[in-house]
């Protein structure tokens, strides 16, 4: 089996560290010998049943040990594990089932009343659940009768001996799907084994850190980590739904070192009254990421002397592009900090695709290692992204001299109003400045004069009264007239997908 391979990772941290704690799960806790034993008795009951190489694996779960277990599982047998979103709707849902086709399904009981929704020719006849439940296809088989461990199963479990290719694919991540249907990512062994290399060389990441994985493992901002944790010997505690009174719990109880976080529930845990009464003196850094992070939110963490660190990432890069990291650049405060190891960011020009000198703003593309190998069957949408060993993000910004990567907008996003290109990231910065704004979010509406014009949705901080006027006058004293915003609308909640993202084309659309 190739070293850069993710089953042979975990056999070798197993035989390294076999009594460190590798996962903790409600009341359960695993060494890495206990949690390896476990992926490789549920590897060899899949197998038994027919899974075999390159066959895909639907994964229905929140954080949890069964999570953990089923992806290495798959990648143990050369198999692709599906993590399914389990906030989609059941169309949504039936969507990625149908396109990936897998031969079997591993999902907590809660999602039944939702599988039940699903039309059963996507449902496959292999299906696994953590209870006793029925299923509108076949009864399936309780995930804790196969990989309790006793003498006699570990006696039948057969040995896993796959040859896997480090190029070969680990797992099928979906898009959000927030301008159109979802397409899977496909992410190789190669690419989330040299992610985490070369994120855990980027940031301190130690085999006496415990890391607390609240974000969902449905996106990569959650199932990267498990992967750097099991290469550096870290332990993993599982969050299964974000609550900030838990979270900061289990920071004091399970002595927290570490936590991805995205801003929302940066935001949601820095108000919770238990930030001033739990005890955090484990808790090194927490990162941010998956959405724009404010230097108001990490001067805000510094206050509560927490260090906040701001990461970049990607789907398609397998994880973290960038991480800015106050103690290694305190004058990058504002950026996205410089890439990690081994990974390279770099601005083109949107018309001419050709590389811009520093400080140039263009589109930023990615090059290295972790570039995922596509989307699972769709060549086109492959095509456009993929170019010359380089991934398009779709994002706008530019890198300074310095190797800084400065984040400016969605290209998508960009509003173009009589000619001029305008960043509603710009805009949203200086709104968010207002005492009476909680949240921002500007996109471009169509107008007859200037094609498009900049409207604002605001949420009010409680008990702080406002205006339209008052918010149009306040963009006015910062920025050129152009760019200032033309309408404020006044919303209780911005819409957002699961990882805190805004849906700015239902905002566009409204």
């Amino acid at each position: 089996m190739s070293e850069m391979t993710l089953g042979h990772l975990l056999s070798e941290r197993a035989r390294l560290t076999p009594e460190s704690e590798a996962i903790i799960d409600d009341k359960n806790r695993y060494t890495f010998d206990e949690f390896n034993q476990r992926v490789d008795i549920f590897a060899s009951h899949l197998s038994l049943a027919g899974v075999g190489h390159g066959d895909r694996i639907a994964l229905l779960a929140r954080n949890s040990e069964m999570h953990a277990t089923t992806v290495l599982a798959a990648v143990k047998l050369g198999a692709i594990a599906v993590v399914v979103n389990w906030r989609l709707a059941p169309p949504e849902m039936e969507h990625i089932l149908e396109d990936s086709e897998p031969v079997a399904l591993v999902y907590q009981h809660e999602f039944s009343p939702l599988l039940d929704k699903i039309s059963t020719k996507v449902l496959p006849d292999i299906q696994i659940c953590d209870a006793v439940c029925e299923s509108n296809a076949n009864e399936p088989i309780v995930y804790a009768t196969i990989v309790t461990a006793d003498e006699e199963r570990e006696k039948s479990c057969l040995p896993i001996n796959v040859a896997i290719d480090v190029n070969d694919p680990a797992v099928i991540m979906y898009t959000s799907g927030t301008t159109g249907r979802s397409k899977g990512a496909v992410i190789t062994h190669k690419n989330l084994y040299t992610a985490a290399h070369s994120a855990s060389c980027t940031i301190d990441w130690n085999r006496n850190q415990r890391f607390l994985l609240g974000a969902p493992m449905f996106h990569i901002g959650g199932l990267f980590y498990l992967f750097g944790n099991i290469m550096r010997g870290s332990t993993t505690v599982m969050l299964p739904d974000f609550k900030p009174a838990l979270t900061w719990e289990l920071i004091e109880t399970e002595q927290i070192s570490m936590m991805m976080t995205v801003p929302a529930m940066l935001r949601a845990m820095f108000d919770a009254p238990e930030i001033d009464t739990v005890d955090r003196s484990h808790l090194e850094y927490l990162i941010c990421g998956g959405a724009s992070v404010s230097s108001e939110l990490v001067r805000e963490g510094a206050a509560h002397n927490i260090d906040v660190q701001i990461v970049y990432g990607a789907t398609e890069f397998t994880g973290p592009i960038t991480f800015w990291i106050n103690k290694d650049d305190p004058n990058g405060l504002g950026s996205a900090g410089r890439a990690i190891m081994n990974a390279e960011v770099a601005a083109f020009d949107v018309q001419t695709q050709k590389q811009v000198c520093s400080g140039r703003i263009g589109e930023l593309w990615l090059r290295g290692p972790m570039t995922f190998a596509g989307y699972w069957r769709n060549e086109k949408a492959s095509a456009e992204v993929l170019v010359n060993g380089w991934y398009r993000t779709g994002d706008v910004g530019h890198v300074d001299s310095e190797g800084r990567v400065y984040l400016k907008d969605r290209l998508k996003d960009v509003i173009i109003s009589g000619g001029e290109n305008i960043y509603p990231a710009e805009i949203e910065a200086v709104m968010s400045k207002h005492a009476a704004v909680a949240e921002v979010t500007v996109v471009g509406h169509s107008d007859e004069r200037w094609g498009e014009v900049p409207v604002a949705y605001v949420v009010q901080k409680p008990g702080v009264v406002t205006s339209e006027q008052d918010l149009m006058g306040h963009s006015k004293e910062y920025l050129a007239s152009y760019k200032t915003v033309k309408k404020v609308v006044f919303v209780d909640a911005l819409p957002k997908n699961s990882v805190g993202k805004v849906l700015r084309r239902q905002l566009r659309e409204s």
